[in-house]
């Protein structure tokens, strides 16, 4: 535990609390994601929930996908199909989550999308508009583009498709890189 916990930067008890699930101790998005990424890289933990996620065959193949709004148009849709597309070329599973453009609803998305191993995260917003990304989002341990929407400050690609379909082919050196192991 102590490899982990130096490797996440964080206490023994952290580390501790973290890979034993506790939810009566708040510790952000960004630190879990940290501790399960530093022991799923040492190999500690296999009967936690690194191991308990049932995603094991996902890991380092897989792309977190968060979309703002799936329902109010079919862009979005559309967006992860193209994605899916070229995904597919490339061994990799895309995995979708909805923010509902609400803080809390992303940061959740991003833990359980680390979580579950996700070699980078694609960032959409079903109108191209600016956006604020909240704290989880800046400080992602894997690389990250953002679609269809920009923010400034900010280091993250950004990607402006001429269709939705068409999506996946500017998305693709993001994709080889997120599961290349790679980071930003």
């Amino acid at each position: 535990m102590a490899d982990v916990a130096k490797a996440a930067g964080c206490s023994q008890a952290t580390v501790s609390l973290v890979l034993n699930d506790v939810t009566e101790v708040q510790i952000s998005a960004e630190l879990k994601a940290r501790v399960i990424l530093a022991a799923r890289e040492l190999g500690y933990g296999v009967s936690g929930p690194v191991r308990r996620s049932g995603l094991d065959n996902l890991r380092g193949s897989s792309v977190g996908f968060i979309v703002d709004q799936l329902a109010t148009t079919p862009e979005a849709i559309n967006a992860i199909e193209g994605a899916r597309i070229v995904s597919w070329d490339q061994d990799v599973t895309i995995l979708v989550a909805q923010s509902l453009d609400r803080e809390r609803h992303e940061e959740l998305a991003i833990e359980r999308l680390l979580a579950a191993g996700v070699g980078g995260i694609v960032f959409m917003s079903v109108f191209t508009r600016p956006v604020e990304l909240s704290p989880a989002m800046r400080r992602l341990p894997v690389p990250a583009v953002l679609l269809n929407c920009y923010t400034s400050g900010a280091s993250i690609p950004q990607s402006f498709p001429t269709s939705s379909l068409a999506v996946g082919a500017p998305l693709l050196p993001y994709l080889t890189v997120a599961t290349s192991g790679s980071r930003r």
